[in-house]
Parts: C-alpha cells; sequence; structure tokens
C-alpha cells in the first residue's frame, strides 16, 4: 500500500527487481538504510533531527514525521514497511509503533498464506494436468497393448489350428500310404485283400478330412475326455492300418486338464509318425505314468535311430506346447539304436493340491 491521503494504491513494490533510487513516493537514502541494517527507522522530525536532515528528498516534501519498518517472517526479510507525515511531529510513539508491528505481524503471516496458497493451487492446477496427460497416454498404452494381446491371440489360435491339422494329416497319410503300398503289392496276389486295404486308405482320408474340419470350426465338445480309451484307440488304429506292434503300460491318471491332454495325445500320433515314416521301426514301446507331480511320457522306437535329431514342424510344435504347460521334452537316439521320446509335464497346482 503506497501513496496518500488523496490518493492511495495498493501493491507491491519488488526491492530486488527495482532500484530504489528510481522510486518518486519514498526517500531512497532512509528506505535504502533500512534495508541494508535491517533496522527499523524513526524520524520525529524529519527536517531537524537525525541523519537524513539533508536529504534532498526530506527538504524538498516538507516531511516531518518518518517510520521505515522492515517485515520479518521466519528470520526472513518479507517487504518494508514506510510511512510519513508532512504536517506534525512525533507521529510515530511507541504506543503507535507497537500497534503498527502487530497489524504488521499479522499482514505477514496473511502474505506468506496467500503465497502458499497460491502455490498449492498451482501445483494442484500441475497435478491435474498431469494426472490428465497421464491417464491419456494410459488410455494410449491400453489400447496399444488391447490391440497387441489381440494380435498375439490371433497368432496363437492359428498356431494351435496348423499344429492339429499337421498332426491330423501327418499321421493319417502316413497310415494311408502305407495302405496304398499293401494294396498294390497285392494287386495281382489277391484282388479282394487290395481292394480291402485301398477302401481303409479311403476310409482313412476321410477320417482326417473330419478331423481336420473340426479343427477348423474349432469344436468345443470336450473329446478328450477319456484320454486312455483315446490312446488306445489311437494305438489300434495305427496298428490296424500299418502293421506295427505297439505294447503299452498306462496308469490311471489323476484329472488332467484337456490342455494336457491333447498334448499328451498329440505326442503320440506325431512319434508314432515319425517312428514309422522315417525310423521304418515295426515295433514300439509307450509308457505314461505320474511320478510325483509330474505326468512321465515316454515312447520308445526300434527303428534306424540317429546321431543327430532335427526338429521338422511337428516336434517344434510339440516341443512348444509342452513348454508352454511349464513341462519338458527330449529325444535320446543313437544309430540304429532307435529313439526314446521323453516328456514331463507338471500337474497345474490345483490339481497337487486336490
Amino acid at each position: 500500500m503506497f501513496g496518500t491521503a488523496e490518493e492511495l494504491n495498493i501493491g507491491s513494490i519488488p526491492i530486488e527487481s527495482i532500484p530504489i533510487e528510481q522510486h518518486h513516493m519514498m526517500p531512497a537514502a532512509i528506505v535504502g538504510y533500512s534495508i541494508r541494517t535491517g533496522e527499523q527507522v524513526i524520524l520525529h522530525d524529519a527536517a531537524k533531527e537525525g541523519m537524513f536532515t539533508h536529504n534532498p528528498y526530506v527538504k524538498n516534501n516538507g516531511i516531518k514525521s518518518i517510520l521505515c519498518l522492515p517485515i520479518m517472517h521466519q528470520n526472513k526479510k518479507i517487504c518494508m514497511l514506510y510511512l510519513e507525515n508532512k504536517l506534525s511531529p512525533n507521529v510515530f510513539t511507541s504506543e503507535r509503533l507497537d500497534v503498527l508491528k502487530l497489524l504488521a505481524a499479522q499482514s505477514v503471516i496473511s502474505i506468506a498464506n496467500a503465497k502458499l496458497f497460491t502455490a498449492i493451487q498451482e501445483l494442484k492446477n500441475s497435478l491435474e494436468d498431469q494426472v490428465k496427460e497421464r491417464t491419456r497416454s494410459l488410455e494410449r498404452s491400453m489400447l496399444e497393448t488391447s490391440a497387441a494381446l489381440a494380435e498375439v491371440s490371433v497368432y496363437e489360435e492359428r498356431s494351435r489350428i496348423a499344429q492339429e491339422i499337421h498332426d491330423i494329416v501327418g499321421h493319417t497319410l502316413t497310415s494311408t500310404v502305407i495302405q496304398i503300398e499293401a494294396g498294390k503289392r497285392l494287386m495281382s496276389k489277391d484282388a479282394g485283400e487290395a481292394t480291402q486295404r485301398l477302401k481303409e486308405a479311403q476310409d482313412l482320408v476321410r477320417h482326417g478330412l473330419n478331423e481336420i474340419r473340426s479343427s477348423v470350426h474349432m469344436l468345443k465338445e470336450d473329446r478328450y475326455s477319456d484320454l486312455s480309451a483315446m490312446l488306445n484307440q489311437l494305438m489300434r488304429d495305427t496298428e490296424r492300418n500299418t502293421g506295427v506292434i505297439i505294447s503299452s503300460e498306462m496308469e490311471e491318471l489323476i484329472e488332467l486338464p484337456t490342455t494336457h491332454k491333447k498334448t499328451i495325445y498329440h505326442a503320440l500320433q506325431e512319434d508314432l509318425t515319425n517312428g514309422i515314416r522315417h525310423g521304418g521301426s515295426a515295433e514300439f514301446r509307450f509308457s505314461l505314468h505320474s511320478v510325483d507331480s509330474k505326468v512321465c511320457f515316454r515312447l520308445d522306437d526300434f527303428g534306424k535311430g540317429s546321431e543327430t535329431i532335427k526338429m521338422g514342424f511337428g516336434l517344434r510344435a510339440m516341443k512348444d506346447r509342452v513348454e508352454q504347460l511349464g513341462g519338458t521334452l527330449a529325444i535320446d537316439s543313437r544309430q540304429e539304436q532307435g529313439c526314446l521320446l521323453r516328456i514331463d509335464l507338471p500337474y497345474p497346482s490345483r490339481k497337487i493340491e486336490d
């Protein structure tokens, strides 16, 4: 607050930013002295006493009483209070000074609170802006994540269908080729038996097509509810269609999820096909049992074997399935000693607890 009785102004004059000598509303020397020393200046008759009697501002304006009071808060100078009177000397008595100091103390607290409130409002506005920006960023991330998950889901589903079709087609075609070869050999010797073999080959192809349609249309019924029956049926069909011998030993397992059942079924299907097609094996030994918290799958063939195993699409897909379920797949093979497929699948946690 500054001015005269006729014209009063309310505002602040930054001490640091505006040189006090440039301000025409107060004596620069007196205010500057109080600022530098931190002392209050009280002049009861400024033109006749004290160190500022010759100050041009005091002489030219006929100043009588002057008060210059530093306003402090928490040992920090907040502002300066300058008052003057041109009419009477001895205006700023000790009683009035006490009142002014009390008012100044209340004023400085109000100023500090106002600054604090302004800072809180600015912080609030800043936080609101940050929250809005963060929300927009999260929304963009969620949209991008949703799109990525949708793409991954589509890819996984395509891979799943491709794996099932591969398993079905590979096994079916292997059995079909063997039946056709047998039919060709019997054509000149036993036409009836040859016709029967070709009919079985035809039935195998039809069966394979039906299986493919089931996979493509993603039928939801649980075909694998009775795993033992499904495995036995697969082994009997393979024996009948290819002439191989399969001995098996399976124990009753704790109820498994469909994903585990499908993995076991297609692993047996894939490895029987590989053993016949690539290993030339005429005999297999299969076992399925549980050890601790794992399902142990073992399939021995007595074919050619190999020092190195090169994984094709079927074996890679099988390995991926097993690892997705937290299991392990390994193949032991030696030249002329056949192959051993080992798969260990952990039971799901809830099954272990049951």
